[in-house]
């Protein structure tokens, strides 16, 4: 049987910290915390949403991928408060499921259209899209 001492908080806090497990749990709870978003998106509570949003932005801004979606539903919530609604439920359910690579490399745009990552792998700033068609 695997067995683990309990640490207290300063012996837990001195532990060296996973970068993707960190990460990986920023965007669980983001996804949480932004179903509070969700809400107020639905009740029509435009003010209270624009500072949901603000306050989201300063407790995950510091996580590259978050702050694009983060930016997206401000842009979806100036222009259409149900697409951000949704967006904000799909993006939930698609965060709480999502796969991560072992070495996941470190977001820098929208992965979408990228060939070098499986497309099961990839972090989309808007779930909503999919593949453009080819002119």
């Amino acid at each position: 049987l695997l067995q683990l001492s309990a640490l207290d908080a300063a012996a837990l806090a001195a532990l060296p910290r996973d970068a993707t497990a960190h990460s990986r749990l920023e965007e669980l709870t983001f996804a949480e915390a932004a179903q509070q978003l969700r809400e107020l998106a639905r009740k029509g509570d435009r003010i209270a949403t624009l500072k949901a949003l603000t306050v989201l932005e300063a407790r995950f801004g510091e996580h590259p991928w978050l702050k694009a979606k983060i930016d997206q539903l401000r842009e979806l919530a100036e222009r259409d408060a149900v697409l951000m609604e949704k967006e904000v439920r799909y993006s939930g359910m698609r965060m709480a499921s999502r796969l991560v690579a072992k070495h996941e490399q470190s977001f820098d745009g929208d992965e979408m259209d990228s060939v070098e990552i499986p497309s099961y792998l990839r972090k989309k700033v808007s779930e909503g899209r999919g593949k453009r068609p080819t002119p």
